[in-house]
C-alpha cells in the first residue's frame, strides 16, 4: 500500500492529516483522530519500513499548553491499535470489493 493509499483509507474512516507534528526519520505520514469529547486525540505515525506507532494525548484544540507539555500522554493501547488495524484493513477490503 502506498502512502497515498494509506492516507485515503484512513481519511475514509475519520482520520485527518496532522501537519503540525514532529517528523521522525523514515516517517512518511502522520494522522490523528479526535475522540468523542474532543479532549483527546489518537496520533499515529507511519514509517517507510511499514511500522505504525501511535499515542493518545490531549488535543491541542482542547488545551495547547497541556498538549505541548505531554499531560496525559500515553502509548496507544491494544484496543486502540486493533481499531486502527481494523480501519486500515476493513476499508481496504471494501474498496477492493466495490472497485
Amino acid at each position: 500500500m502506498t502512502d497515498f493509499e494509506l492516507y485515503t483509507v484512513l481519511a475514509d474512516v475519520g482520520w485527518t492529516p496532522n501537519y503540525m507534528g514532529y517528523v521522525y526519520s523514515g516517517q512518511i505520514y502522520q494522522c490523528r483522530r479526535l475522540l468523542k469529547s474532543g479532549r483527546y486525540q489518537l496520533h499515529v505515525r507511519c514509517y517507510d519500513d511499514g511500522r505504525i506507532t501511535g499515542h493518545l494525548e490531549v488535543s491541542p484544540e482542547w488545551d495547547a499548553s497541556d498538549h505541548l507539555s505531554g499531560v496525559d500522554l500515553r502509548t496507544m493501547n491494544e484496543r486502540e491499535a486493533t481499531r486502527l488495524k481494523e480501519d486500515i484493513t476493513g476499508v481496504t477490503a471494501l474498496k477492493k470489493k466495490f472497485k
